[in-house]
């Protein structure tokens, strides 16, 4: 009938694959250099937030090999990693859309379980010293201190990520951090 009246029948679209990265394709670049740009893709109404997580990346990979303490460099490296691994999670469960301001919120929670309060206080300085002020400020600065207040609400999310990335780093044989909730004195 719609060829009758309108002379031909409505076209359907071509069907294409979709480009958006695969939550897959997301766990096989944790750790690595894209991964963030992978993320605007798969949550395009934060892209920019995650552009501008491209370059944060970059700013404390390319101080990682200035830092005096191997443990500076372990942490930095670990958190990046545990960092992708919860972002995936989040965004496996939660779907796109969602998943950046928790990313933001976690990061209390994720400086914790990787021993951020052990780290010597120099260690701590230079890392502190990699960090874009536009990383602390205005909306993520609120994010931040929601997740500073209530850690617990990403504690099990952040320490499987955590251990995995343990386990991961241990298989290459690269030196690991210890959680900071977990971390006792010795008698």
């Amino acid at each position: 009938m719609f060829k009758r009246i309108f002379g031909s029948a409505p076209q359907t679209p071509p069907s294409y694959p979709s480009s958006k990265p695969t939550y897959k394709d997301l766990k096989a670049s944790i750790g690595q250099d894209d991964f963030y740009k992978k993320m605007a893709e798969a949550d395009p109404a934060n892209a920019g937030k995650w552009k501008e997580m491209v370059e944060v990346q970059k700013q404390f990979k390319d101080a990682e090999p200035s830092y005096r303490h191997p443990e500076a460099r372990t942490y930095s490296e670990s958190n990046r990693e545990t960092l992708h691994r919860a972002a995936t999670k989040l965004l496996k469960e939660q779907g796109a859309d969602h998943v950046y301001d928790d990313f933001i919120r976690m990061h209390p929670a994720v400086f914790k379980e990787n021993g951020a309060c052990s780290l010597p206080v120099m260690a701590q300085v230079s890392i502190l010293g990699n960090t874009k002020s536009t990383m602390v400020n205005g909306e993520n600065a609120k994010h931040l201190l929601t997740g500073l207040k209530n850690d617990s609400q990403y504690l099990d999310l952040v320490q499987a990520a955590a251990q995995k990335t343990r386990e991961a780093r241990q298989k290459e044989g690269k030196p690991v951090t210890l959680s900071g909730y977990t971390i006792r004195k010795q008698d």
